[in-house]
């Protein structure tokens, strides 16, 4: 009897894991992921160079002209300041890097501003600003201003000079031409009263540009020196320069004429025709007038009537 042999077969079949340890594994997968990233992120912020930003009017370097000079810049993410190694106090940042400046001290060649940001991890980013200063340059700048005040000193000197002797000049030109002037209207003044009866008084300004005649001291026409018509022409001119500013040469001539006229001052009235014979004065509660009598004659029948309210010459009548 012949043995069979039963034989079994190779199953070359990979096993296959159950579904449920696959979704475990998936995600625990899912939720490492991320993390790692995380910690990638925050480990690269950490270590990158922070940021820092200067403002200075896109100058990295420039020259200045003197040893000092307020300085003003806007700044970012700055944590420390120094000028020439040495460390700006947070007063200083703080006006440097506002609207108030900082007064920044130099030294002869070139001066470093450096300024410095640190990352949390001790990453250091820096940026310089060159600020260079030239002692000699600035001693002959300060030699050429002292050379150029001193030549303004003594122009302005030398004008204060001229201009001062300018005005003496012309103040005694002026002096000389008002005596000139004087001298003639005193000459002219005489001469039109030498055959002139009507006594003339010494005529005297006060303080105030009141006047009054010295009666007392009456001189005729005729008998008038020329110191006497000087004294009177000089007051006259006193009177005219504080009462209007200057001499009214016009009525001066009218003066000098013997003429009256309305509108004329009192004093005016009394140099240019004499003192008159009669004065009567009326008073009232709101006014007092004049009226200067002249006679024509020696019984007076016939006269000349002027009337004043105080001041000027209002009219006049002649009879």
């Amino acid at each position: 009897m012949e043995e069979t042999k039963q034989s079994t077969p190779i199953n070359n079949t990979k096993k296959k894991l159950p579904n449920g340890i696959i979704a475990c594994l998936a995600i625990s997968v899912f939720l490492l992921v991320p993390c790692i990233c995380c910690s990638s992120i925050t480990f690269l912020a950490e270590n990158a160079p922070p940021e820092l930003t200067i403002t200075s009017n896109g100058k990295t370097s420039w020259k200045s002209p003197k040893p000092s000079e307020i300085i003003r810049l806007s700044c970012t993410y700055t944590n420390e300041i120094s000028l020439n190694e040495k460390s700006l106090t947070n007063d200083d940042k703080r006006n440097l890097c506002g609207s108030v400046g900082y007064s920044i001290s130099l030294v002869d060649g070139i001066n470093v501003l450096k300024f410095s940001a640190k990352s949390e991890m001790g990453k250091i980013t820096e940026l310089t600003l060159n600020i260079t200063f030239s002692q000699a340059e600035y001693n002959d700048l300060l030699a050429n201003e002292k050379i150029v005040k001193e030549k303004q000193e003594a122009d302005a000197k030398a004008k204060a000079v001229a201009d001062e002797k300018a005005k003496q000049e012309a103040i005694a030109k002026a002096l000389a031409e008002k005596e000139t002037m004087l001298n003639d209207y005193a000459t002219r003044y005489c001469s039109e009263r030498k055959g002139y009866s009507r006594t003339f008084g010494k005529i005297i300004v006060n303080s105030d540009n009141s006047w009054q005649t010295d009666v007392s001291k009456a001189i005729k026409g005729n008998r008038l020196s020329k110191s006497d018509c000087r004294n009177i022409v000089n007051s006259l001119v006193q009177f005219m320069e504080v009462s209007s500013g200057s001499v009214n040469k016009e009525s001066m001539e009218q003066i000098i004429s013997k003429k009256y006229w309305i509108g004329m001052y009192s004093i005016e009235l009394v140099a240019s025709i004499g003192n008159p014979d009669d004065v009567n004065t009326t008073t009232t509660t709101y006014s007092t007038s004049q009226q200067f009598v002249y006679y024509k004659d020696s019984y007076g029948i016939s006269s000349i009537y002027i009337y004043t309210d105080g001041r000027k010459v209002t009219s006049y009548q002649d009879f």
